[in-house]
């Protein structure tokens, strides 16, 4: 077995038996399941009404239709995606340093580069997988509920913006892996996500959102509007190029910190 392959096995392990990783599929259901009871409320005003749920509350949604419905997801991981995968990002890499066991991990005889490229995978890998869980338990919760036109050409388009939405979230938490290697811990790479948040929502309102990483992905989800999800092809170079610098910086500096 190659030494990539070793790495990777050591940090799925570490995955498979944390807590963390089955509170984080908790977390992208319960929140899935919460946006197809909105559709339901949309779909059953009389219904909802009857029953307790306030159902013009949920007209902030849109409409019980499946094009509303993929966008809604849409938005939802975009949004969402930046607390819920820039937390997976802190916890991969900062959690070596809570638990005190960074220089175990160092002492092995596999290179600084390999280790931190199969945390890289091992968090891309399970940051699809609750995108994957999101997309599919949704499609279900949509069936059961009922969703209004649906079609082959609906749930394609509404698949790839989901896919593209959530691939572009992903790719711009390498940054977040950076400031908790960096900051050796969990609190400053969670200040830097609520930062982002809070700076994106702020330049986006001043129309400068298409340049800045991390409102990206909510503009192409739709929003800000069906007009800022169509963004120049800058704004994909943006992602890309911020995910490579993440990662980059983060290689370079576990190469260069000294931890004795």
């Amino acid at each position: 077995m190659s030494k990539i392959n070793k790495a990777l096995w050591v940090e799925i392990l570490k995955v498979k038996k944390s807590k963390m990783f089955w509170l984080t599929i908790m977390a992208f259901l319960f929140i899935t399941i919460v946006i197809a009871l909105m559709m339901f409320i949309l779909k059953n005003p009389e219904l909802a009404r009857n029953t307790g749920l306030l159902g013009e509350k949920a007209q902030i949604i849109g409409e019980a239709s499946w094009p509303s419905y993929f966008e809604i997801l849409s938005q939802i991981i975009a949004m969402g995606g930046l607390v819920g995968y820039g937390f997976i990002a802190s916890w991969m890499f900062g959690r070596e340093f809570s638990d005190q066991t960074i220089e175990d991990i160092l002492s092995l005889p596999t290179s600084r580069t390999t280790i931190i490229t199969a945390k890289f995978i091992v968090m891309f890998l399970w940051s699809l997988l609750l995108s994957g869980l999101v997309l599919v338990i949704g499609l279900i919760a949509g069936k059961i509920v009922g969703l209004s036109e649906w079609s082959l050409i609906i749930f394609s388009e509404g698949s790839k913006l989901f896919i593209i939405t959530s691939l572009m979230t992903i790719g711009i938490s390498t940054l977040v892996a950076f400031f908790a290697s960096y900051g050796r811990g969990y609190l400053p790479p969670m200040g830097f996500v609520i930062s982002t948040i809070v700076i994106s929502q702020f330049l986006a309102a001043l129309g400068h959102g298409s340049y800045i990483p991390w409102s990206i992905p909510a503009l192409y989800s739709g929003a800000a509007g069906p007009a800022q999800s169509n963004l120049e092809p800058i704004s994909f170079i943006i992602i890309i190029f911020t995910t490579l610098v993440g990662y980059i910086i983060t290689i370079k500096w576990w190469k260069s910190a000294e931890f004795s």
